[in-house]
């Protein structure tokens, strides 16, 4: 008989600290087709790998692989016996390890129609089972698993109510051996589902998971004392009636906060039964209030037929060296080809840097990063799938191994080199502030952006929504030519497949220099780890600066209304002249030698001035010149 297997869990066990090997590999089979849903790290030499395959009645059961610092199969563990009648499923991520070993659960199908079971396992650091316990009962699903310091366990899930026929997430505890303590309903509403669980640092029980189902439904997190008593409950979601699906992580921050992960309903297709998402973070503080919510977002173009897309999915998160680390997969669906990504952000949840993951080809169809964990040397194990056009079958577990700045050797071979411009006007007015934008590319954000005119720009980050320098940044439409699904303003992106990679492309504000003339400034970057980059542009810098340009209100001068239409209003004491400048500097209005008086008011007419930004400079008795810009209609 054939035999099918499918690659579901990878643990492992990495050597020593300052190794840091790196490797992009398919654990090709030409027989079997697989998938790596769990991995996890151990500090020992070698790797271990569990996988579900086809057993001698064609249903799935699980054995243990162990994969060596190079990504090569050494030998294999079956653990259940292969002539189990009943079938297995281990959910993504599922698998937690602790100082004794390893523990998971897995979904079984029991023998009754109708019934599942779900059986708690218990391994050692030999990867040898020391415990198995099954549990029968109406258990649709299960998800995440945890081990409270007593030894007890919970465990996250879905059952089938048989009285009201509802699909509806369910608690179950049970003692160090696996027998049940109590088993509780979470939200009582028909197709809600626990999907991830944590021990909070008080004590507690935090549930994440999802309220209610089909066309509508939210994230629901919830806080339970440890004898299944809810604290409080809360939903989440984007306003309206929208599917705001599954978490697909639930972590607690150093701050005592909750970081969740998962997807959010960009954009409605078809009539709002199918979604483009973007993947979605939210923090959430220690009462279940929501502190801030970001969106990763991915555009993609088909030019062909001039249509746009937006998709991406967020499929694991971790804490690690007081950052966070996102794993998910940009899906361009047009071309039916997907990569896998590792994102770093800080706790505020602004982007440091982004690298992407293939295996092979990038064109290979999908291919998907499904879980992953920080090693003890400091870099990152990941393992996922892809449908592989070269392959028989196509389907083959695929395994990453990078080093602490996410490079794998195969697509992420070195880090990008920093670079920088801005776009200046050919023009500026002494003392205004203007928007300029920025193009800065380079091994890792925060960016500092100092000038040799003094200023200094903080903490530039990566914007989160990445697009190919065909869409480029302002008004977006979602869709084809025929349909457009949605509409987006973008006045600032990561923009990929230009002359630098992944280049930030976003306005800054740029004070001009109080001093006439065609000049020099230095701009030098600097990144996270200290590098550094000069570059020198030339400016025109027209108006008078002589004088020196005063604040304004300082002054007590008003000039209204801004925007203008028909006349233009400056106010104030002690005026003695007004000029009207365009941006090239010259004077189209004035008016000169007013005698100083109280309150005095100065109507200027628009007519014969053009639609658009001029800079009104008001002489003061005092010598000084204050400045106001205005736009005209």
């Amino acid at each position: 008989m054939k035999k099918i297997v499918l690659l579901t869990l990878l643990v492992v066990l990495s050597g020593g600290y300052y190794a840091q090997t790196q490797f992009n590999r398919i654990l090709y089979d030409s027989v079997s087709p697989g998938i790596i849903s769990n991995v996890i790290s151990f500090d020992s030499t070698s790797n271990v790998a569990m996988y579900a395959h086809l057993n001698n009645y064609g249903v799935y059961d699980f054995s243990a692989l162990c994969i060596d610092e190079q990504g090569n199969v050494l030998w294999e563990k079956e653990m259940f016996a292969s002539d189990s009648i009943y079938g297995s499923y281990l959910t993504l991520n599922t698998l937690q390890k602790d100082t004794s070993g390893f523990y998971c659960h897995v979904k079984t199908s029991g023998g009754t129609s109708g019934t599942g079971k779900f059986s708690l396992i218990i391994w050692d650091s030999c990867f040898n089972i020391s415990h198995f316990k099954d549990t029968i009962g109406f258990y649709e699903y299960v998800g995440g698993i945890v081990k409270y310091f007593n030894g007890d366990f919970f465990i996250a899930g879905q059952f089938y109510d048989t009285v009201t026929q509802k699909h509806i997430a369910n608690i179950v505890k049970m003692d160090s051996l696996g027998n049940i303590i109590w088993d509780k309903v979470v939200d009582n509403v028909a197709y809600s589902s626990a999907d991830k669980i944590i021990i909070s640092s008080d004590g507690n029980i935090i549930v994440g998971g999802r309220h209610g189902g089909g066309d509508y439904d939210q994230w629901m997190l919830s806080k339970m004392d440890t004898s299944g008593n809810v604290i409080w409950q809360r939903y989440y979601g984007r306003n309206g009636i929208y599917p705001d699906g599954d978490i697909t992580g639930l972590l607690e921050t150093p701050d005592s906060c909750f970081l969740v992960s998962g997807k959010y309903p960009a954009v409605s297709i078809d009539g709002g039964y199918e979604y483009y998402y973007d993947g979605c973070l939210r923090k959430i503080s220690a009462n279940g209030e929501q502190l801030w919510e970001k969106r990763l977002k991915t555009y993609s173009i088909d030019i062909e037929v001039g249509s746009t897309y937006l998709r991406n999915v967020i499929r694991s998160i971790i804490i690690s060296d007081g950052c966070i680390y996102v794993l998910g997969s940009d899906d361009y669906e047009h071309l039916l080809w997907y990569n896998s990504y590792l994102i770093k952000m800080d706790f505020n949840g602004n982007v440091l840097w982004k690298r992407i993951y293939y295996g092979e080809n990038a064109y290979n169809c999908e291919q998907h990063l499904e879980s992953f964990d920080r090693i003890p040397d400091g870099g990152f194990i990941m393992g996922g799938y892809g449908n592989y056009i070269d392959y028989y079958p196509s389907l083959q577990p695929w395994i990453v191994k990078t080093d602490s700045l996410g490079i794998d050797g195969l697509t992420t071979a070195s880090l990008p080199e920093l670079n920088m411009d801005i776009d200046f006007p050919d023009t500026l007015y002494c003392g205004d502030t203007i928007s300029c934008m920025l193009r800065l590319s380079g091994k890792s954000a925060p960016y500092q952006l100092s000038f040799s005119t003094g200023q200094t720009i903080d903490s530039v980050f990566y914007p989160p929504v990445w697009m190919p320098l065909e869409i480029g940044l302002g008004e977006i439409n979602i869709g084809s030519i025929y349909n457009t699904y949605g509409h987006f303003t973008e006045t600032e992106a990561t923009i990929v497949g230009g002359e630098w990679e992944q280049c930030i492309h976003k306005p800054i504000q740029f004070v001009v220099p109080n001093r006439i003339g065609v000049q020099q400034i230095t701009i030098e970057v600097r990144d996270f780890y200290g590098e550094s980059k000069t570059i020198t542009k030339e400016i025109n810098v027209v108006g008078d600066c002589d004088s020196g340009v005063e604040n304004i209100a300082e002054q007590g001068v008003s000039v209204y209304p801004n925007p203008a239409s028909g006349s233009i209003i400056v106010e104030g004491e002690n005026i003695i002249g007004i000029q009207v400048c365009n941006l090239l500097g010259e004077v189209v209005y004035e008016i000169g030698r007013i005698a100083p008086r109280h309150d005095r008011i100065n109507v200027i007419s628009t007519d014969g001035m053009g639609a658009g930004s001029y800079f009104i400079r008001i002489k003061m008795v005092d010598g000084k010149v204050v400045t106001k810009k205005i736009i005209v209609l």
